[in-house]
């Protein structure tokens, strides 16, 4: 049995045909794939895909990205803040994109030991994202509505109430900060 492989490329996005909006225009020999960036008014995406082997019909990101974002798995804040950060922007075509991710990623893999990010576990389930018992990412907290924003495996960044996690004041203080810190 091969063993399958992590890539990353981009594809365009395609009508379903059932007419019930867009999917990713992928080779049918990729199964699995997740959706890593993405912006409606962009025709493309980047995906993570599962493949035997790199196939040519796949448009593979460039390497530095590719390691940018492997790294990226272990530090799921760097990921989603990134691609938060990007999914503000329409980029005019792949390549300049490409360098304009590895740059902003980089940023936020490189700021880690400076971040005041924290794994906290959760008290509640919510299904389809969140379980009692697991531990997540928290990346910012705000007092003004008793809110953590924390990021999913999926590297989606979700708010709920504080009271949804075990965490203390002090977690709560480091996780309060001005967003121009980070």
């Amino acid at each position: 049995m091969e063993e399958s492989s992590t890539v990353y490329c981009f594809a365009n996005w395609k009508e379903r045909e059932d007419g019930r909006g867009k999917e990713p225009d992928l080779p049918d020999f990729v199964e699995d794939y997740v959706c890593i960036w993405s912006n409606w008014d962009c025709p493309w995406a980047i995906f993570e895909v599962e493949v035997d082997e790199p196939e040519p019909e796949l448009t593979l990101v460039s390497e530095d990205l590719e390691t940018l974002l492997d790294s990226a798995q272990s530090y799921p804040p760097a990921l989603a803040l990134a691609v938060y950060e990007l999914e503000q922007e329409t980029p005019a075509n792949r390549s300049g994109f490409d360098v304009h991710f590895c740059a902003v990623l980089r940023k936020y893999l490189e700021n880690q030991s400076r971040a005041p990010y924290m794994l906290i576990e959760s008290k509640e389930d919510e299904q389809g994202y969140l379980r009692r018992g697991e531990f997540v990412w928290a990346i910012r907290y705000f007092p003004e509505t008793n809110e953590i924003s924390w990021v999913s495996e999926d590297f989606q960044i979700y708010t709920n109430s504080a009271k949804d996690f075990n965490v203390n004041d002090e977690q709560i203080k480091r996780l309060t900060y001005d967003k121009s810190e980070n």
